[in-house]
Protein backbone atom coordinates (compact mmCIF):
# COMPACT_ATOMS: atom_id res chain seq x y z
CA UNK A 1 0.00 0.00 0.00
CA UNK A 2 1.07 3.23 -0.21
CA UNK A 3 3.63 4.91 2.59
CA UNK A 4 2.33 8.29 4.14
CA UNK A 5 6.63 9.57 4.13
CA UNK A 6 5.80 9.41 -0.08
CA UNK A 7 3.40 12.33 0.74
CA UNK A 8 6.42 14.14 2.31
CA UNK A 9 8.80 13.34 -0.43
CA UNK A 10 5.93 14.31 -3.00
CA UNK A 11 6.02 17.89 -0.52
CA UNK A 12 9.55 18.50 -0.25
CA UNK A 13 9.82 18.07 -4.26
CA UNK A 14 7.07 20.99 -4.67
CA UNK A 15 9.39 23.29 -2.07
CA UNK A 16 12.55 22.53 -4.82
CA UNK A 17 9.82 23.47 -7.57
CA UNK A 18 9.21 26.76 -6.04
CA UNK A 19 12.62 27.51 -5.33
CA UNK A 20 13.70 26.52 -8.56
CA UNK A 21 11.12 29.21 -10.22
CA UNK A 22 11.74 31.73 -7.52
CA UNK A 23 14.89 32.06 -8.67
CA UNK A 24 14.45 31.50 -12.75
CA UNK A 25 12.48 34.84 -12.11
CA UNK A 26 15.64 36.61 -9.97
CA UNK A 27 13.82 35.81 -6.60
CA UNK A 28 16.70 33.95 -5.17
CA UNK A 29 15.91 35.28 -1.95
CA UNK A 30 13.37 33.08 -1.43
CA UNK A 31 15.38 30.95 0.00
CA UNK A 32 18.35 33.14 0.55
CA UNK A 33 21.67 34.61 -1.44
CA UNK A 34 23.35 32.91 -3.95
CA UNK A 35 27.00 32.25 -3.68
CA UNK A 36 29.76 34.59 -4.58
CA UNK A 37 33.11 34.86 -5.15
CA UNK A 38 34.20 34.69 -1.75
CA UNK A 39 31.42 32.09 -0.82
CA UNK A 40 32.59 30.01 -3.45
CA UNK A 41 36.07 30.08 -2.11
CA UNK A 42 35.38 29.47 1.51
CA UNK A 43 33.14 26.37 0.76
CA UNK A 44 35.81 25.26 -1.59
CA UNK A 45 39.08 25.03 1.40
CA UNK A 46 36.38 23.10 3.31
CA UNK A 47 35.28 21.17 0.98
CA UNK A 48 38.97 19.93 -0.09
CA UNK A 49 39.90 19.53 3.54
CA UNK A 50 36.71 17.28 4.42
CA UNK A 51 37.15 15.22 1.33
CA UNK A 52 41.20 14.47 2.09
CA UNK A 53 39.76 13.50 6.04
CA UNK A 54 41.87 17.54 7.50
CA UNK A 55 38.98 18.18 9.19
CA UNK A 56 40.74 20.37 11.91
CA UNK A 57 41.82 21.87 9.03
CA UNK A 58 37.65 22.70 7.81
CA UNK A 59 37.26 23.32 11.46
CA UNK A 60 39.94 26.03 11.25
CA UNK A 61 38.32 27.70 8.09
CA UNK A 62 34.97 27.70 9.63
CA UNK A 63 35.87 29.15 12.60
CA UNK A 64 37.49 31.95 10.69
CA UNK A 65 34.04 32.77 8.34
CA UNK A 66 32.03 32.21 11.66
CA UNK A 67 33.87 33.63 14.55
CA UNK A 68 36.47 36.11 13.10
CA UNK A 69 35.34 37.56 9.90
CA UNK A 70 31.82 37.34 11.29
CA UNK A 71 30.54 38.21 7.88
CA UNK A 72 26.52 38.15 8.72
CA UNK A 73 25.59 38.11 4.94
CA UNK A 74 27.58 34.98 4.42
CA UNK A 75 26.84 33.20 7.32
CA UNK A 76 22.98 34.02 6.46
CA UNK A 77 23.24 32.42 3.05
CA UNK A 78 25.72 29.77 3.56
CA UNK A 79 25.05 28.99 7.53
CA UNK A 80 23.09 25.64 7.09
CA UNK A 81 25.80 23.61 5.11
CA UNK A 82 28.68 25.74 7.49
CA UNK A 83 26.94 24.47 10.62
CA UNK A 84 26.80 20.95 9.22
CA UNK A 85 30.44 21.10 8.16
CA UNK A 86 31.48 22.03 11.28
CA UNK A 87 28.92 19.86 13.27
CA UNK A 88 30.14 16.88 10.97
CA UNK A 89 33.83 17.74 10.95
CA UNK A 90 33.27 17.42 15.05
CA UNK A 91 31.85 14.21 14.52
CA UNK A 92 34.88 12.75 12.82
CA UNK A 93 37.44 14.19 15.00
CA UNK A 94 35.38 11.94 18.18
CA UNK A 95 34.51 15.65 19.52
CA UNK A 96 30.88 15.25 19.47
CA UNK A 97 30.21 16.14 23.04
CA UNK A 98 31.26 19.82 21.91
CA UNK A 99 28.36 20.26 19.09
CA UNK A 100 25.97 21.88 21.64
CA UNK A 101 28.55 23.93 22.77
CA UNK A 102 29.81 25.28 19.20
CA UNK A 103 25.92 26.10 18.25
CA UNK A 104 25.65 28.20 21.13
CA UNK A 105 28.45 30.03 20.28
CA UNK A 106 27.39 30.75 17.15
CA UNK A 107 24.11 32.02 18.71
CA UNK A 108 26.39 34.19 21.41
CA UNK A 109 28.25 35.78 18.44
CA UNK A 110 24.87 36.49 16.18
CA UNK A 111 22.09 37.21 18.90
CA UNK A 112 20.00 39.16 16.72
CA UNK A 113 20.09 37.73 13.34
CA UNK A 114 16.98 35.63 13.03
CA UNK A 115 18.29 33.63 10.22
CA UNK A 116 21.93 32.54 11.50
CA UNK A 117 19.27 31.63 15.03
CA UNK A 118 16.75 29.61 12.48
CA UNK A 119 19.88 28.17 10.69
CA UNK A 120 21.18 27.44 14.26
CA UNK A 121 17.49 25.84 15.60
CA UNK A 122 17.77 23.52 11.60
CA UNK A 123 21.08 22.20 13.05
CA UNK A 124 19.50 20.89 16.51
CA UNK A 125 16.55 19.60 14.60
CA UNK A 126 19.02 17.38 11.68
CA UNK A 127 21.90 17.59 12.18
CA UNK A 128 23.52 16.92 16.07
CA UNK A 129 23.66 13.73 17.45
CA UNK A 130 20.71 13.13 19.72
CA UNK A 131 22.09 10.73 22.10
CA UNK A 132 25.67 10.45 24.33
CA UNK A 133 26.67 9.10 27.65
CA UNK A 134 25.93 10.99 31.19
CA UNK A 135 29.20 10.25 33.33
CA UNK A 136 29.38 11.99 36.81
CA UNK A 137 26.39 13.75 36.60
CA UNK A 138 27.47 15.67 33.04
CA UNK A 139 26.13 14.84 29.89
CA UNK A 140 28.10 13.74 26.73
CA UNK A 141 26.97 14.24 23.30
CA UNK A 142 28.16 11.49 20.77
CA UNK A 143 29.23 7.77 21.66
CA UNK A 144 32.75 8.73 21.83
CA UNK A 145 32.62 8.65 25.68
CA UNK A 146 30.92 5.36 26.13
CA UNK A 147 34.49 3.30 27.08
CA UNK A 148 34.63 5.77 30.34
CA UNK A 149 31.09 3.78 31.15
CA UNK A 150 28.30 6.37 32.28
CA UNK A 151 24.86 6.04 31.71
CA UNK A 152 23.36 6.02 28.06
CA UNK A 153 20.89 8.70 27.42
CA UNK A 154 19.06 10.83 24.50
CA UNK A 155 18.44 14.37 24.23
CA UNK A 156 16.13 14.55 21.16
CA UNK A 157 13.40 16.31 23.18
CA UNK A 158 15.87 18.48 24.94
CA UNK A 159 17.52 19.33 21.05
CA UNK A 160 13.67 19.52 19.65
CA UNK A 161 12.80 22.31 22.86
CA UNK A 162 15.74 24.22 22.28
CA UNK A 163 15.09 24.11 18.60
CA UNK A 164 11.83 25.90 19.54
CA UNK A 165 13.37 28.02 21.38
CA UNK A 166 15.39 29.89 19.27
CA UNK A 167 12.31 30.35 16.51
CA UNK A 168 10.31 31.71 19.32
CA UNK A 169 12.99 34.18 19.73
CA UNK A 170 13.44 34.95 16.40
CA UNK A 171 9.67 36.06 16.10
CA UNK A 172 10.18 39.46 17.21
CA UNK A 173 12.46 40.33 14.43
CA UNK A 174 10.66 38.39 11.32
CA UNK A 175 7.53 40.15 12.13
CA UNK A 176 9.50 43.38 11.23
CA UNK A 177 11.60 41.45 8.22
CA UNK A 178 10.55 43.40 5.03
CA UNK A 179 11.70 40.16 2.83
CA UNK A 180 8.17 38.88 3.16
CA UNK A 181 9.40 35.52 1.38
CA UNK A 182 12.27 35.19 3.50
CA UNK A 183 9.63 35.55 6.24
CA UNK A 184 7.23 33.31 4.97
CA UNK A 185 10.08 30.58 4.76
CA UNK A 186 10.93 30.99 8.31
CA UNK A 187 7.04 30.70 8.98
CA UNK A 188 6.83 27.17 7.74
CA UNK A 189 10.08 26.23 8.70
CA UNK A 190 8.59 26.71 11.98
CA UNK A 191 5.60 24.79 11.29
CA UNK A 192 8.35 21.64 10.47
CA UNK A 193 9.65 22.11 13.87
CA UNK A 194 6.28 21.74 15.29
CA UNK A 195 5.67 18.66 13.75
CA UNK A 196 9.38 16.92 14.74
CA UNK A 197 8.38 13.75 17.04
CA UNK A 198 5.07 14.69 17.27
CA UNK A 199 2.79 14.77 13.65
CA UNK A 200 5.26 12.06 11.45
CA UNK A 201 6.61 9.46 12.75
CA UNK A 202 5.35 9.26 16.08
CA UNK A 203 2.16 10.04 17.96
CA UNK A 204 0.01 13.00 17.14
CA UNK A 205 -1.82 12.83 20.36
CA UNK A 206 1.69 15.28 21.49
CA UNK A 207 0.35 17.87 19.42
CA UNK A 208 -2.70 18.51 22.03
CA UNK A 209 -0.10 19.56 24.45
CA UNK A 210 1.34 22.79 24.67
CA UNK A 211 5.12 22.63 24.94
CA UNK A 212 6.61 24.37 27.74
CA UNK A 213 9.33 26.15 25.92
CA UNK A 214 10.56 28.36 28.74
CA UNK A 215 12.99 25.42 30.21
CA UNK A 216 14.73 22.30 29.00
CA UNK A 217 13.74 18.86 29.82
CA UNK A 218 16.28 16.46 31.33
CA UNK A 219 17.45 13.82 29.58
CA UNK A 220 16.03 11.14 28.67
CA UNK A 221 17.12 7.89 30.16
CA UNK A 222 14.58 5.63 29.93
CA UNK A 223 14.62 5.77 25.94
CA UNK A 224 18.47 6.49 25.11
CA UNK A 225 17.68 5.96 21.01
CA UNK A 226 14.55 7.56 21.25
CA UNK A 227 10.37 7.32 22.04
CA UNK A 228 8.95 3.82 20.81
CA UNK A 229 6.41 4.37 18.32
CA UNK A 230 3.20 3.54 20.08
CA UNK A 231 0.34 3.55 16.95
CA UNK A 232 -2.99 3.80 19.05
CA UNK A 233 -5.40 5.50 16.23
CA UNK A 234 -6.46 9.02 15.52
CA UNK A 235 -7.07 11.00 18.88
CA UNK A 236 -10.55 11.93 19.62
CA UNK A 237 -12.51 14.28 21.98
CA UNK A 238 -15.48 12.62 24.87
CA UNK A 239 -18.03 12.70 22.38
CA UNK A 240 -15.91 10.85 20.01
CA UNK A 241 -15.41 13.08 17.43
CA UNK A 242 -12.08 13.26 16.02
CA UNK A 243 -9.58 15.64 17.26
CA UNK A 244 -8.67 18.78 14.86
CA UNK A 245 -6.65 21.60 15.20
CA UNK A 246 -7.98 25.15 14.04
CA UNK A 247 -5.92 28.11 14.04
CA UNK A 248 -5.60 30.48 16.70
CA UNK A 249 -5.54 34.40 16.89
CA UNK A 250 -1.61 34.48 17.45
CA UNK A 251 0.80 32.17 18.53
CA UNK A 252 0.58 32.93 22.01
CA UNK A 253 -2.72 32.21 22.06
CA UNK A 254 -2.45 28.71 20.75
CA UNK A 255 -3.83 26.23 23.04
CA UNK A 256 -1.61 23.40 21.84
CA UNK A 257 0.96 22.29 19.40
CA UNK A 258 -1.28 21.65 16.69
CA UNK A 259 -2.42 25.24 16.68
CA UNK A 260 0.86 26.34 16.97
CA UNK A 261 1.52 24.53 13.46
CA UNK A 262 -1.70 25.89 11.76
CA UNK A 263 -0.59 29.69 12.88
CA UNK A 264 2.68 29.08 11.67
CA UNK A 265 1.36 27.78 8.52
CA UNK A 266 -1.50 30.34 7.89
CA UNK A 267 1.70 33.53 8.69
CA UNK A 268 3.29 32.11 5.98
CA UNK A 269 0.27 33.16 3.78
CA UNK A 270 -0.65 36.37 5.57
CA UNK A 271 2.67 38.11 5.40
CA UNK A 272 2.90 37.72 2.38
CA UNK A 273 -0.75 39.11 1.06
CA UNK A 274 -1.24 40.92 -1.70
CA UNK A 275 2.74 40.17 -3.10
CA UNK A 276 3.64 39.45 -6.39
CA UNK A 277 7.26 37.93 -7.78
CA UNK A 278 9.07 38.54 -11.15
CA UNK A 279 7.83 39.30 -14.79
CA UNK A 280 5.34 36.76 -14.42
CA UNK A 281 3.41 38.38 -10.75
CA UNK A 282 4.81 35.28 -9.27
CA UNK A 283 1.84 34.98 -6.50
CA UNK A 284 3.21 34.92 -3.23
CA UNK A 285 0.51 34.44 -1.23
CA UNK A 286 -1.33 31.96 -3.23
CA UNK A 287 1.85 29.79 -2.90
CA UNK A 288 1.74 29.77 0.03
CA UNK A 289 -1.66 29.00 0.75
CA UNK A 290 -1.38 25.83 -1.57
CA UNK A 291 1.53 24.77 0.36
CA UNK A 292 -0.36 25.13 3.72
CA UNK A 293 -3.42 23.18 2.13
CA UNK A 294 -1.09 20.79 1.41
CA UNK A 295 0.32 20.20 4.57
CA UNK A 296 -2.41 19.97 6.17
CA UNK A 297 -4.84 17.62 3.75
CA UNK A 298 -0.88 15.42 4.28
CA UNK A 299 -1.54 15.16 7.92
CA UNK A 300 -5.19 14.71 8.05
CA UNK A 301 -5.09 11.81 5.18
CA UNK A 302 -2.15 10.32 8.02
CA UNK A 303 -4.91 10.93 10.29
CA UNK A 304 -8.05 9.88 8.99
CA UNK A 305 -7.25 7.38 5.66
CA UNK A 306 -8.24 4.27 5.23
CA UNK A 307 -4.57 3.10 5.60
CA UNK A 308 -4.79 3.49 9.08
CA UNK A 309 -6.71 0.24 9.18
CA UNK A 310 -3.77 -1.39 6.80
CA UNK A 311 -3.20 -3.60 10.10
CA UNK A 312 -6.68 -5.62 9.50
CA UNK A 313 -6.16 -8.74 7.17
CA UNK A 314 -9.18 -7.84 4.89
CA UNK A 315 -7.52 -4.60 4.20
CA UNK A 316 -4.29 -5.91 2.55
CA UNK A 317 -5.90 -9.03 0.37
CA UNK A 318 -5.58 -6.45 -2.81
CA UNK A 319 -4.73 -9.22 -4.92
CA UNK A 320 -6.24 -8.28 -8.12
CA UNK A 321 -6.17 -12.39 -9.14
CA UNK A 322 -8.72 -12.66 -6.49
CA UNK A 323 -12.07 -12.09 -7.77
CA UNK A 324 -13.52 -13.07 -4.10
CA UNK A 325 -11.31 -10.46 -2.25
CA UNK A 326 -13.93 -6.84 -2.82
CA UNK A 327 -17.06 -9.94 -1.82
CA UNK A 328 -15.06 -10.38 1.61
CA UNK A 329 -14.71 -6.96 2.32
CA UNK A 330 -18.19 -6.47 2.18
CA UNK A 331 -19.40 -9.23 3.98
CA UNK A 332 -17.06 -7.55 7.25
CA UNK A 333 -20.26 -5.10 7.04
CA UNK A 334 -20.98 -1.52 6.33
CA UNK A 335 -17.70 -0.57 8.22
CA UNK A 336 -15.37 -1.98 6.06
CA UNK A 337 -17.34 -1.55 2.48
CA UNK A 338 -14.81 0.97 1.32
CA UNK A 339 -15.99 1.32 -1.80
CA UNK A 340 -19.27 2.90 -0.87
CA UNK A 341 -17.50 5.68 1.10
CA UNK A 342 -18.49 9.29 -0.58
CA UNK A 343 -15.84 11.90 -0.72
CA UNK A 344 -17.54 13.36 3.01
CA UNK A 345 -16.96 10.45 4.72
CA UNK A 346 -13.74 8.12 5.59
CA UNK A 347 -13.10 4.92 7.74
CA UNK A 348 -10.22 4.43 9.92
CA UNK A 349 -8.60 3.46 12.94
CA UNK A 350 -9.26 5.70 15.84
CA UNK A 351 -8.07 5.62 19.41
CA UNK A 352 -11.43 4.11 20.20
CA UNK A 353 -11.41 1.62 17.86
CA UNK A 354 -12.14 1.44 13.86
CA UNK A 355 -15.17 4.03 12.98
CA UNK A 356 -16.85 5.77 9.70
CA UNK A 357 -17.26 8.82 10.32
CA UNK A 358 -17.85 12.02 8.54
CA UNK A 359 -15.22 14.29 8.08
CA UNK A 360 -15.07 17.79 9.34
CA UNK A 361 -15.05 19.84 6.53
CA UNK A 362 -12.06 22.20 7.18
CA UNK A 363 -10.21 18.92 7.52
CA UNK A 364 -11.34 16.77 4.47
CA UNK A 365 -8.36 16.02 2.95
CA UNK A 366 -9.80 14.69 0.15
CA UNK A 367 -11.46 17.78 -0.85
CA UNK A 368 -8.62 19.89 0.03
CA UNK A 369 -6.48 17.41 -2.44
CA UNK A 370 -9.21 18.30 -5.16
CA UNK A 371 -9.13 21.86 -4.82
CA UNK A 372 -5.27 21.71 -5.69
CA UNK A 373 -5.89 19.55 -8.54
CA UNK A 374 -8.27 22.18 -9.63
CA UNK A 375 -5.65 24.64 -9.91
CA UNK A 376 -1.97 25.35 -11.63
CA UNK A 377 0.60 25.23 -9.12
CA UNK A 378 3.62 23.04 -8.07
CA UNK A 379 1.04 20.92 -6.09
CA UNK A 380 -1.18 19.97 -8.76
CA UNK A 381 0.45 17.06 -10.00
CA UNK A 382 1.08 15.72 -6.07
CA UNK A 383 -2.22 16.15 -4.74
CA UNK A 384 -4.15 14.34 -8.20
CA UNK A 385 -1.35 11.55 -7.28
CA UNK A 386 -2.14 11.16 -4.19
CA UNK A 387 -6.18 11.79 -5.06
CA UNK A 388 -5.62 8.25 -7.32
CA UNK A 389 -3.50 6.21 -4.28
CA UNK A 390 -6.87 7.63 -1.72
CA UNK A 391 -9.01 6.02 -4.53
CA UNK A 392 -7.66 2.96 -4.83
CA UNK A 393 -6.88 2.21 -1.07
CA UNK A 394 -10.81 3.15 -0.66
CA UNK A 395 -11.27 0.03 -3.43
CA UNK A 396 -12.97 2.78 -6.04
CA UNK A 397 -10.77 1.73 -8.86
CA UNK A 398 -12.63 3.92 -11.56
CA UNK A 399 -11.80 7.18 -9.87
CA UNK A 400 -8.41 5.82 -9.16
CA UNK A 401 -8.29 5.15 -13.01
CA UNK A 402 -9.57 8.43 -13.76
CA UNK A 403 -7.11 10.80 -11.41
CA UNK A 404 -3.99 8.61 -12.94
CA UNK A 405 -5.31 9.45 -16.78
CA UNK A 406 -6.06 13.32 -15.42
CA UNK A 407 -1.96 12.85 -13.92
CA UNK A 408 -0.92 11.66 -17.47
CA UNK A 409 -2.45 14.25 -19.37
Amino acid sequence: MFRFSHCWILLLLAVLAIAAFCVQEGSAAFFGRGRGAQVKSHTERIAKAMEQGHYDDALKELDKILFEEKDASLVESEGIELLHDYIFSLRNLSRSDEQEKFLEKVVATYPQNWQILRNVANAYISSVDKNGYIIAGEFYRGRNRRKDGGEFASCAERDRIRALQLMVQCLPSVAQEKDTLKAGRFYMDFADFMLELRGRRCSSWELQDLTDVSKLPDYDKDNPWGRPYEPKGAAVNEDGSVVTFSVPESFEKAQNDGERWRWCMAQAAKVNEGVFVGKSEFNAQAAFEAEADFRLASFCWEQFGVQTMRSYSFFNNDDDDDENAGEAVKKQGGIFALDTLPDTESIAKLATGIKRFTLPEEFNYIQIFQKLASKPSVYQKNAIEILAQIMQNRRQYERAAGYLKQWLD
